[in-house]
């Protein structure tokens, strides 16, 4: 009779006294040893460890994840080797299953499901990886960090799950491990510049920390990187994948598509981006594609749930959101007019969520939007009731009662979210247009701000913050805000108008001009930059210029444009006839713009000016 192989769990460990007896407890009874290789703790992990029996050996940290996992290989004894991390444990159920996969001679090593949580545990993404390998000599890692396991000729997949908390992290923890993180992974760059898979890891680092633009950066260097090498793999679909998500984060949705489409042409059951496109139609209101792409995405989630083991991409993110999508099929309903449609889409994703109070949320965003107030106000109180704390909720209520015009109870529940605690930069800037309206300048920068710790790419807070620096007579930190929104977003027509009136109040005229006459190639019909391009063409004294854009003003206007000009009064002339229409259409500020610029050509314009 064959004897039974032995299995040797092997670990590197520094300061996890949190989390290391749980992962210990959750696999002792399924391995012959425990391999812990300490890389210098100074808290009470070694004596956890070796309550566990664990044979424990002391190496210095030497920033190199790889060298110190292969430390520990080296003193294991077992036939075969589990590698778990501290913060990771086996899930129950899994460890039957295990032992029974090492029986098997057809192969070197085991692929299991890594589930890793994070949103305080209720957002799952499950990563496909090989944990579980025979003890053979050239069966190593390497990688300095996010190591690759090499020497692998055979392997299989079975349905064993590791459940994985290293994301749920106090935000100190986490810029911790980022920055950690990113530094290692640049190490790695620098010495293999084209290797695409370390880009890869440091778009996703970037991702992670809602770098979304060095997300976009590093996601498309590594995909570049990767075609050009003529490797297509379950890694180039996973950049693929940050690069569409993060121009999603970013609201550019056309990029979002097409990235998601380039990832979901080499892999058409490819979940994550399936899902992106999903989020992409239903943003864009392309009802009858969203229904499609719904459909196939439900199905992919019944072949996870079911048979996990036959997926054939290594990493889900949205491995839990099935729920999402019965959300975005109500949404569609309800634009689509049909209730009892929307209704039960909206129930079956109250059913199967594991996170009952943002569903509750989401759905009271739903109505809001389709102006369903009461219903809006309903679902946004039962997210309050499954958790008290939603500020998301609170903020979406708050919006209701402030598109009912109700401003006291805006105010009320704006106030009342400073209360408790949030990572959501929308709140935050909306915070600080509160108090932009109610004058408080320095109170809506410091919020500004808040937002953009919180996302560095949220490009609203950047605007905002412009327009606070503005009020408050600070404009060099107005330009440097609005530059850095225009960074963004270097197509956004009113960001580029922005900047133009900042160079304008700042006095650099040559600046301003050049931007407005960006504006106008876009739109040559905007009035606001017509104004003051005619102005600033009248400072330089270039008079045909400024008659240029006094004809295509007249002609915005509906007013006739074919007389004859014989001396500038009569342009002066002009501008108060223009400026006398904007008055009667409501626009004073554009008015007044009018008369100065007549004031200008002919001063004597000053007292039909003054007197309108």
């Amino acid at each position: 009779m064959k004897p039974e192989p032995t299995l040797s769990l092997f670990m590197i460990v520094k300061n996890e006294e949190a989390m290391l007896a749980r992962c210990l407890k959750s696999a002792r009874q399924y391995v012959n040893e425990i391999i812990i290789v300490d890389t210098g703790s100074t808290d009470q992990s070694v004596d956890i460890a070796k309550k566990f029996d664990a044979k424990v050996y002391h190496h210095t940290w030497e920033g190199d994840f790889a060298k110190h996992r292969n430390q520990a290989i080296g003193y294991a004894t077992g036939d075969w080797l589990l590698m778990l991390d501290a913060d990771e444990e086996l899930r129950e159920g899994s460890g039957e299953i295990l032992l029974e996969a090492i029986r098997t001679d057809e192969v070197d090593a085991i692929e299991v499901f890594n589930v890793s949580f994070f949103n305080k545990g209720v957002s799952e993404a499950w990563l496909n990886q090989t944990r579980v390998f025979k003890n053979k000599p050239e069966i190593r890692y390497t990688g300095i960090v996010h190591e690759q396991l090499i020497g692998v000729a055979r392997s299989r997949r079975y349905p064993i799950f590791l459940n994985h908390y290293g994301y749920d992290l106090e935000k100190d923890m986490a810029e911790k491990k980022h920055q950690r993180n990113v530094s290692l992974i640049k190490k790695q760059i620098h010495k293999e510049p084209d290797n695409y898979f370390h880009h890869l890891n440091l778009a996703v680092s970037y991702s992670t920390h809602f770098e979304f633009q060095k997300a976009v950066e590093e996601g498309l260097e590594a995909v570049r990187l990767a075609e050009d090498k003529n490797i297509f793999d379950h890694n180039l679909l996973w950049a693929k994948y940050i690069v569409a998500s993060a121009y999603y984060k970013l609201d550019d949705l056309d990029q979002a598509e097409k990235q998601a489409m380039a990832a979901i042409e080499l892999s058409p059951d490819h979940l994550d981006s399936n899902f992106i496109l999903a989020l992409v139609y239903h943003r864009k209101k392309i009802w009858d594609k969203l229904e499609i792409i719904s459909g196939k995405i439900l199905s992919l989630y019944k072949l996870l749930y079911q048979s996990p083991e036959a997926f054939s991409s290594r990493l889900i993110h949205m491995a839990n959101e099935e729920w999402r999508i019965h959300i975005g099929l109500g949404d569609m309903y309800l634009s689509q007019g049909d209730l009892e449609k929307a209704v039960q889409s909206f129930d079956a994703a109250l059913r199967i969520t594991s996170n009952q109070s943002e569903c509750y949320r989401i759905i009271g965003d739903c109505f809001r939007y389709k102006k369903s107030y009461e219903y809006a106000k309903a679902h946004y109180k039962s997210a309050i009731e499954q958790r008290y704390d939603n500020a998301e909720a609170i903020y979406g209520l708050a919006l209701t009662y402030k598109d009912q015009s109700d401003d006291a109870r805006y105010s009320e529940l704006m106030e009342s979210i400073k209360k408790n605690w949030t990572e959501n930069p929308e709140i935050f800037c909306e915070m600080g247009i509160l108090n932009i309206k109610k004058g408080r300048y320095e109170s809506a920068i410091d919020h500004f701000q808040q937002a953009i710790a919180l996302n560095k790419d949220y490009f609203p807070a950047y605007i905002n913050l412009a327009l606070a620096y503005k009020y408050l007579g600070k404009l060099d930190d107005a330009l440097d805000a609005n530059l850095q929104g225009l960074r963004l977003r270097p197509h956004e027509i009113d960001v580029l108008i922005n900047l133009g009136h900042l160079y304008y109040t700042k006095g650099e005229f040559p600046l301003a001009k050049e931007i407005f006459l960006e504006v106008l190639e876009r739109q040559p019909d905007h009035m606001d930059v017509l104004l003051y391009a005619s102005e600033l063409f009248l400072m330089d004294n270039n008079i045909e210029m400024c008659v240029h854009q006094c004809d295509q003003i007249l002609k915005v206007l509906g007013l006739p444009c074919d007389m004859t000009l014989s001396s500038i009064t009569d342009l002066a002339g002009l501008f108060v006839l223009v400026g006398h229409v904007l008055h009667e259409n409501q626009k004073p500020n554009l008015s007044k713009k009018a008369f100065q610029i007549a004031f200008q050509l002919d001063p004597r314009i000053g007292v039909i000016w003054e007197a309108s």
